[in-house]
């Protein structure tokens, strides 16, 4: 059984999921060299930000989400690249 305080993390990742997911996915889509891999960034975002303790996130949920996009974003074109 989950504890009281992965509950209410799955429940903010959830809500996160739910705002951010459409924003997201049209930010990933103007990344360069990443347009068709865009919403396996998305969900390489979220998977990510479910692994991680809230605690340990600098700064608000919304913002770190689009980081780690971002982030998820250049890697896949560097692999795509090199």
């Amino acid at each position: 059984m989950k504890s009281s305080e992965n509950q209410d993390q799955d429940n903010d990742v959830k809500a996160l999921l739910n705002r951010l997911q459409g924003p997201l996915i049209r930010y990933a889509l103007q990344l360069p060299a990443i347009s068709s891999r865009a919403r396996d960034v998305v969900q390489d975002t979220f998977l990510q930000l479910c692994s991680e303790n809230r605690a340990s996130l600098n700064g608000p949920p919304g913002a770190v989400a689009f980081t780690v996009c971002r982030n998820r974003a250049l890697d896949v074109r560097r692999r795509k690249v090199a």
